[in-house]
């Protein structure tokens, strides 16, 4: 995808590769290959300077005239030219104050070879020979090469006896050409583009100017884009540490910052649903101890102020009070091991069908008396390895949530699912049922489907917390629902 951060980095990278090929083949042409390449690629411009200096030399016999018309052919094409010597010795040159060292020699104008037919008067060729002869005579006895003299036009011949006589007798004739006939010195001739219309160089400037700015530009506006969500990150998390949990992060374009983002979005909506849980689990904390102190207190205050008289009725009262607090204490004691994982589960075999036997024998004398019938249907014999004072204390639960909420007259229903893996075990009762809108809080600390009830009608509304803590240490599940009928149900799962 091409919002990929992963792609758009290889991208990145793509491009930087391929300008570095370019400009590395561009410098690489310019150095290695001919500098004329792209300026007199056929070769016509070095030519006619060729020609024009040999003309030149071959028809006045020296170089006196070199120097002007090298000025001339320089400005005609733009171009730089040296006359040297073989020893290196300038000659001409048409640009001396230039640093550039980058000539190019296109030829070597020598008047002395035979291939160039001078116009140079000689009045005695028999004589010319005869001092050529003499001369060159003297070149091979000098370099140790012997020779034979033979009658023709040239009697002095080299008797060739290795590979570096060969060389060496050229050398003899040539030179001796030159001294005993009078040719000019051969040179050589340089070329230079000038800079000012090197063509290439600003090629090549252009594109290096264009490639720097262009990966420039294009790296300083990725930098931002990563960097633009990364500091809202920053500034996003330095407001939640200051306590405000309402910020949020805006999604950049980039999937895997996009992701992250999302990421980080939802955790501070978890954290901020977590503080207004705590805020009014303590909350409810602060009113579930209030309301059984400020009831012991005011019964103290009216005894103390002689409004009531201290009886065993006001002492029940009194004591009834504080149960209601130790079991809140207790309760909220029990979530806390839980939340920790500490909440301690000792498991054994045990038959569920005793469980829920013994919750019904422990619940009769307060179902007789609401009225409710309880109606116990299935078997589950087989024993499965929990903690039997744990399930009890679920199902004790679920038992005074389902007698709390059931008219006179009604049942309670219980049903029991043994399976090969698992053991199910299910509480509903008939009447109003679950409201829709309150289900999915069924199992938060301090929830009441009717918040204007007391703990005494009500309950603490951490029951069921409990219960659902406990059943998740079992490795288990529960589940709260309105049945077919709409009737509450309760769902009790355990492994076997």
């Amino acid at each position: 995808m091409p919002s990929s951060l992963r792609n758009q980095i290889i991208l990145t990278g793509s491009v930087l590769i391929a300008l570095s090929v370019i400009l590395t083949g561009f410098i690489t042409a310019t150095i290695i290959n001919d500098p004329f390449k792209g300026f007199d690629e056929s070769f016509e411009i070095r030519s006619e300077i060729l020609n024009e200096l040999s003309t030149l030399v071959l028809k006045d016999g020296d170089w006196e005239r070199a120097d002007s018309l090298s000025i001339v052919l320089s400005e005609k094409f733009s171009v730089r030219i040296v006359l040297a010597t073989d020893e290196g010795s300038v000659i001409v040159d048409t640009s001396p104050e230039s640093q550039d060292e980058s000539l190019v020699g296109i030829g070597l104008i020598d008047p002395a070879n035979p291939l160039f037919k001078g116009s140079k008067e000689q009045s005695s060729p028999i004589a010319l020979i005869a001092k050529l002869n003499k001369a060159m005579a003297s070149c091979l006895k000098d370099a140790g090469i012997s020779y034979v003299a033979r009658r023709g036009v040239i009697q002095v011949v080299p008797v060739i006896e290795n590979t570096g006589d060969i060389a060496t007798s050229k050398e003899c004739y040539f030179t001796s050409l030159k001294q005993e006939v009078g040719y000019p010195n051969s040179l050589t001739v340089y070329l230079g583009v000038d800079k000012g219309f090197n063509l290439q160089w600003v090629y090549l400037s252009l594109v290096g100017i264009f490639g720097f700015g262009l990966v420039t530009g294009f790296t300083l506006w990725f930098s931002r884009k990563i960097a633009r969500p990364l500091n809202s990150l920053r500034f996003v998390a330095e407001r939640i540490g200051e306590g405000d949990l309402t910020v949020r992060v805006k999604k950049a374009g980039l999937n895997e910052i996009d992701q992250l983002v999302t990421s980080f979005n939802g955790m501070v909506g978890q954290l901020n649903e977590v503080s207004g849980r705590r805020r009014k689990f303590m909350s409810d904390i602060s009113h579930e101890i209030r309301s059984p102190l400020t009831n012991v207190r005011s019964h103290i205050e009216a005894v103390l102020d002689g409004v009531e008289t201290f009886s065993d009725m006001t002492l029940q009262s009194i004591k009834s009070q504080v149960e209601q607090v130790t079991r809140l204490v207790e309760d909220l004691q029990q979530l806390s091991l839980a939340d920790e994982g500490l909440l301690i589960i000792d498991k054994f075999p045990v038959v569920m069908d005793d469980i829920v036997e013994q919750i019904y024998r422990a619940n009769k004398p307060n179902l007789d008396e609401a009225g409710i019938s309880v109606d116990i249907q299935g078997t589950a014999p087989v024993p499965i390895s929990i903690d039997p004072l744990r399930i009890r204390q679920v199902l004790q639960n679920l038992i005074s949530n389902a007698i709390q909420h059931t008219a006179r007259d009604g049942c309670i229903q219980m049903n029991l699912y043994q399976e090969e893996i698992s053991v199910m075990v299910t509480v509903k009762n008939t009447g109003q049922g679950i409201p829709p809108e309150f289900l999915p809080h069924m199992f938060e600390r301090f929830a009441r489907d009717d918040q204007s009830r007391s703990r005494n009608t009500g309950g603490s509304g951490l029951g069921l917390s409990i219960a659902l803590e406990i059943t998740l240490a079992h490795n288990g599940s529960m589940v709260a629902e309105n049945d077919e009928n709409g009737e509450a149900l309760f769902r009790l799962t355990l492994p076997s």
